[in-house]
């Protein structure tokens, strides 16, 4: 910042500030790999930038490349969800109108529940397939 004066710090910190809005924003998605990802992301970055105030550590390439990848997974738009595609951690198909539960009995084998909810406005449809 020396170097650069008075409006480079006031972008560099501004930059900053952007960085840490869309980390904190980012933290509140439904996915819990983003979630521990970006907080990992903004935790070494916390830690870089403290080790910065006592050392020139953003001069070596190794740090500052390593700074750049951090930055770019903060602010890395997430990724959407697909309602439809199944939870392999819950076992549960997601469609509009129908819901199936699958049942884990055994690590190797996914045996479904044969039964399917249909849901209406107001009621609840249960259906027996066997």
């Amino acid at each position: 910042m020396a170097e650069m004066g008075l409006p480079a710090a006031v972008f560099m910190l501004w930059m900053l500030i952007v960085l840490f809005k869309k980390g904190f924003r980012k933290l509140n998605h439904p996915s819990r790999l983003v979630r521990a990802s970006t907080l990992g992301a903004l935790s070494a970055i916390v830690a870089i930038l403290c080790h910065s105030l006592s050392d020139f550590n953003l001069h070596i390439p190794a740090n500052a490349i390593m700074f750049t990848v951090l930055a770019a997974i903060v602010t890395a738009p997430p990724p959407l969800l697909n309602r439809s595609a199944p939870d392999p951690a819950i076992g549960v198909f997601r469609n509009k109108r129908t819901l199936m539960v699958t049942v884990h009995h055994e690590p190797q084998n996914i045996i479904p529940v044969c039964k399917k909810a249909t849901v209406k406005p107001n009621t609840v449809t249960e259906s027996v397939a066997m």
